[in-house]
């Protein structure tokens, strides 16, 4: 799959904020769209660099689904880092004007622009999809 640039779809989340629900959501949609998926874990393989290959399928994403956990906005430390991989691909995304699709998972709280970096403040004003 990683060398494969036809990706229409990006999945962004936090490996400590619900990984098994963005596991599920990329099987489903890769049954749906093969080889129209980026996932990390599931998407690049051993060898390749991680920071090139997030970047190169950004650029070739048309949308993005920003997984979001009960914990998510909580993290509030790291994703003020600009080297969180979080923040950096939802930068990325929100800058390139992809289609930027944040999925509330079980209890996580709607997003307010105020707990937001500056840089994702537009993540708040993006219509969430809530998934049990």
């Amino acid at each position: 799959m990683e060398g494969k640039l036809a990706n229409e779809i990006f999945i962004s989340y936090r490996r400590s904020d619900d990984p098994s629900f963005a596991g599920r959501l990329y099987d489903h949609l890769e049954a749906e769209f093969p080889s129209e998926v980026f996932m990390d874990v599931a998407s690049i393989q051993p060898g390749h660099s991680f920071d090139e290959a997030i970047q190169r399928h950004l650029e070739s994403s048309k949308v993005v689904l920003a997984v979001i956990g009960s914990r998510w906005i909580d993290e509030a430390a790291r994703l003020a880092s600009p080297d969180d991989y979080v923040r950096r691909e939802l930068k990325i995304a929100l800058t390139k004007k992809n289609r930027v699709i944040p999925i509330l998972t079980e209890s996580a709280s709607e997003l307010n622009a105020s707990r937001l970096p500056e840089d994702l403040k537009d993540l708040a004003f993006c219509p969430a999809s809530r998934k049990p």
